[in-house]
């Protein structure tokens, strides 16, 4: 476990109730992983890990709900418990075939924890090296205690944590308060737990495929996308174009109805903007 460099949170900061937004979301955990070559000057991953060890501390120290724990499904307990931290070796495996050739089932093996399995612990993270020098390194933050904004950010001020950059650290100071804009609701009528739960999936074969888009072909797709209603689309914008254009001729020629799913950020459209 890696605790908060500092002290321990003040007592009047010891509880972070959940948002009526965040009592909403599924209790599951979000994941990314980001992959680093091998640098030329330096393979000691011993050396690394400990940097990345200390770095993690001193961003928890702002960020210290994820190293709570979370409690009764409501609100985190900010005790300074430590967020999880695993490091694996696999020294038979190279950057260049993670990156190319793995698919969705075999890129688990570099998160820490299932999107389900998560637990009480708001944040968890897997330090993978490799034969070659690169490494992987898989965060999963619980959806209830933050977005994926948040964890984008949150990942932000940790790299600044470990490059010793004091005024990024600083620009990426986290709020929250979001419990006092959108309060908890009681839902104790409706759910003996007091707060939404999904049923369990039903058990059903699910396929799934990863694309990957090199530069060129991202460059190829935002130019074939230009054009007098939007001159330059960004790589999301194009790619979901693309993919989005193939269903369509999908539906068009099977008899199941598809769907697309876009995860959308409302925080620029609330009013008033002291919301956002």
């Amino acid at each position: 476990m890696i605790k908060p460099s500092s002290s321990p949170a003040p007592p009047h900061l010891r509880k972070l109730q959940f948002s009526f937004l965040d009592q909403l979301q599924p209790p599951i955990h979000i994941h990314i992983i980001l992959y680093y070559q091998a640098s030329h000057h330096h393979h000691d991953s011993g050396e690394t890990g400990r940097k990345l060890k200390r770095s993690l501390s001193d961003a928890l120290t702002i960020y210290y709900p994820l190293a709570g724990r979370i409690r009764e499904n409501s609100w985190v307990d900010c005790n300074d418990a430590g967020a999880e931290y695993v490091e694996v070796s696999f020294n038979n495996v190279q950057l260049s075939d993670v990156v190319e050739k793995s698919g969705t089932e075999e890129l688990k093996q570099y998160v820490p924890v299932e999107p389900s399995g998560g637990g009480d612990i708001p944040l968890a993270v897997q330090v993978s090296f490799f034969g070659c020098g690169g490494m992987a390194i898989g965060v999963c933050l619980s959806h209830r205690v933050a977005d994926e904004m948040s964890l984008v950010t949150f990942i932000n001020a940790w790299a600044a944590a470990c490059q010793g950059d004091a005024k990024t650290i600083a620009v990426t100071q986290p709020t929250f308060g979001l419990a006092s804009r959108f309060p908890p609701a009681d839902f104790s009528k409706y759910f003996p737990s007091g707060t939404p739960s999904l049923p369990p999936p039903t058990p059903q074969k699910i396929v799934t495929k990863r694309f990957v888009f090199n530069k060129q072909k991202l460059a190829a797709l935002r130019n074939a996308a230009s054009g007098p209603m939007m001159e330059k689309p960004t790589r999301v914008e194009a790619v979901s174009a693309f993919i989005w254009r193939h269903v369509i001729k999908a539906a068009r020629s099977k008899e199941n109805q598809p769907a697309l799913l876009f995860p959308v950020s409302f925080s620029g459209t609330l009013s008033p903007k002291q919301w956002r």
